[in-house]
Parts: C-alpha cells; sequence; structure tokens
C-alpha cells in the first residue's frame, strides 16, 4: 500500500495554492496526498522543518506585486522538486440564494488583501462597494456560501466559486489581465521521504 504524502499549503480548499498543489502533486505522479493546510507560510514552512508534512507548495512571485517575501528569501534552505506557473483570475462571486438581480444590490466585497489590491479598477467602477479584507481567495468564497447575505460577494477564483456553489457575476476583473503566481513544491533540503 503506498504512503500518504502530506503536502502543506497555505490556504484552504479552492485556494490558487491549493489548485496548483493538485497540477504539482499530478505533474510528480504523487497520487496519495493528503493536504495540510495552513493560515500562513510561516506555518506550512514549520511543518516541512519538523516533518509533520513532506512537502510545502508555496507562492514565491507574482508578475504585479513581484517577489513574495518570506517565501522567497528562504527557498535556499530547501530543495525546489518542481515550479509551476498559475495564471490568476479574479472572479466576483456572490451566493445563488437568495437570488440578486446584480453587481449594483452588492455592498461589501471580502478577500484576501493582495486580491483586493490587484482589482483597484473594478472598484473605482462600482464606487459603492467596500472592499474588506479577508484570510483568503477561498475562505472568502466559503463564507459568502454560507452566510447566503444578498449584499455579500467575494472575490476568488473561478475553482473556488464553483467548489462553494457560488454565481459568477463577473469574470477576469483583475487590474492586469496576463496575472500569473509562481509556484514551487519544496522539501526539506536533507529528507527522504520521497525520492523526487
Amino acid at each position: 500500500m503506498a504512503k500518504t504524502i502530506k503536502i502543506a499549503i497555505q490556504g484552504v480548499t479552492g485556494s490558487y495554492s491549493w489548485e496548483a498543489a493538485l497540477k504539482l502533486a499530478s505533474r510528480k505522479k504523487l497520487t496519495e496526498v493528503d493536504f495540510s493546510f495552513c493560515s500562513s507560510f510561516k506555518k506550512a514552512l514549520a511543518m516541512i522543518d519538523n516533518r509533520t508534512a513532506d512537502y510545502a507548495v508555496l507562492p514565491y512571485r507574482n508578475t504585479i506585486i513581484g517577489r513574495i517575501e518570506p517565501v522567497f528569501s528562504l527557498l535556499k534552505k530547501y530543495q525546489i522538486l518542481s515550479r509551476l506557473r498559475l495564471p490568476v483570475n479574479h472572479c466576483l462571486a456572490v451566493s445563488p440564494i437568495p437570488k440578486i438581480s446584480g453587481i449594483k444590490d452588492i455592498r461589501i466585497v471580502i478577500s484576501h488583501p493582495k486580491a483586493l489590491a490587484q482589482c483597484d479598477k473594478f472598484f473605482v467602477q462600482y464606487f459603492w462597494l467596500k472592499a474588506k479584507e479577508f484570510e483568503d481567495t477561498a475562505a472568502a468564497a466559503e463564507k459568502v456560501f454560507q452566510d447566503q447575505n444578498p449584499q455579500l460577494a467575494a472575490i476568488c477564483s473561478e475553482a473556488a466559486a464553483k467548489l462553494y456553489r457560488l454565481k459568477i457575476l463577473k469574470r477576469k476583473i483583475q487590474d492586469v489581465k496576463e496575472n500569473f503566481t509562481y509556484f514551487t513544491l519544496i522539501k526539506k533540503s536533507n529528507s527522504t521521504a520521497l525520492n523526487c
């Protein structure tokens, strides 16, 4: 029986990190995978440092914001197994219940601070919307699904919107359409959990 591989990521199911982890695990033919969801990059790195996870998948650079600290500066401490460029396309998503007629009904939009910052022009166009920071794009989608508040929306990926059964009102709302985040699959340098 194959050993279950533990991969630590920052975020929750449906996050961009989760999408990247699925793709990287598939690329490395890691079939028995269990994800450990962490609230910060630091906690994900700590999991491979103390060997409670075999690997971590973390973002290290974005085409808009540049290097992602502290991940980028710490990468030299780890063995890099694979890299991935993931398109970042933000959607505006709402709960399908109760039904709303459009963006004009929304008052609050929640998402990760970086995602909100990448959609400045959207907030200028829809000036009545109040941006509110949330821990993660996918966690914001989950919150919108749970609350079923017609005045609340999330900025998240299309995958997160589908996962949490949200209605997408607008796609690709980020300021820069060619927006990519670079992720890496890493392990502890002296780790022998799996020879990739």
